[in-house]
């Protein structure tokens, strides 16, 4: 099962081989999900940090800066280690910290979450083959900090196909989640569902020759049907040139990457909606 602990936390810290290029996007959402950038091209270019300054702009009008930022830190191996967050809301200002700590295989142990809501606090723990069984995690509650505490088994069938099962204190069961992957080692599907809600979630995704993401499709059921599609074109080079973002077949956002010496220099985001445009703008600190 090494193998399977190997992808499982592959996918997590964008270690997999998909990647060519300097976006991550096996989660979907370019540069919203963690760990936002692929871990084997941070390394290669000694990237310790990257900040990036967000502005907008409405029809008719001109660009307007807002006070968001955004800062991602990696170690010299380029595993994404912490997120910094300023938001903008208008007439005051949020903030989001993320920390994470690994251990000497590279898995993580300990995330930490700093919101308006509180410090969220999640501590994992692996068996021999690797993967985790088990998971701690404090919350803010009313009165007092809630604490609980999930455990997992697993249960592989043949060389690409492993189910992971959620099991609470009582050691019943209440969420199973099933990954399957190619040959290669990146994932094609995903299937989550809870017990008790009966809440379902799939994910299909689609490769080129080259390997590279062309499609992920997110298919949710309840509390409503939903289905969000993401469509990755590349440039001659390799690297993320376009991201389409399509929800119950609407398109909903169109997503352009523009490259300056080989790095991402920024990120043009259109509401199809709103028509708005979200312009995103980076700067790189290096060891």
């Amino acid at each position: 099962m090494r193998i399977f602990a190997v992808i499982f936390w592959g996918i997590l810290l964008g270690l997999t081989s998909v990647q060519a290029q300097q976006v991550y996007v096996l989660n979907g959402h370019a540069l919203y999900e963690e760990p936002f950038f692929d871990s084997a091209f941070i390394a290669e270019n000694h990237i310790k940090q990257v900040t990036a300054r967000v502005s907008y702009k409405d029809d008719n009008r001109p660009v307007k800066r807002l006070r968001t930022y955004w800062q991602f830190e990696y170690d010299q191996q380029g595993t994404f280690i912490r997120e910094n967050k300023i938001l903008d809301r208008g007439s005051w200002l949020d903030s989001l910290n993320v920390a994470l700590k690994f251990n000497k295989v590279n898995q993580i142990v300990h995330r930490r979450e700093r919101n308006s809501f509180g410090i969220h606090y999640y501590a994992f723990e692996y068996n021999a083959e690797g993967l985790p069984f088990r998971e701690v995690y404090s919350r803010p509650a009313v009165m007092e900090l809630d604490s609980r505490s999930v455990f997992f088994n697993y249960q592989q069938f043949g060389d690409t196909i492993l189910k992971k099962i959620h099991v609470n204190k009582l050691e019943l069961p209440f969420k199973e989640e099933l990954f399957k992957y190619n040959d290669l080692g990146n994932p094609v599907e995903y299937t989550e569902k809870r017990h008790i809600t009966g809440l379902t979630e799939h994910r299909f995704w689609k490769y080129n020759e080259q390997d590279q993401l062309v499609e992920l499709t997110i298919e949710k059921y309840k509390p409503t049907s939903k289905t969000t599609v993401y469509r990755y074109i590349y440039n001659d080079s390799g690297r993320l040139e376009v991201e389409n973002i399509f929800e119950n077949e609407e398109q909903t956002e169109h997503n352009e990457f523009v490259y300056k010496n080989g790095m991402l220099d920024a990120f043009l985001s259109r509401d199809e909606v709103t028509h708005r445009i979200t312009i995103i703008e980076f700067a790189y600190e290096y060891y």
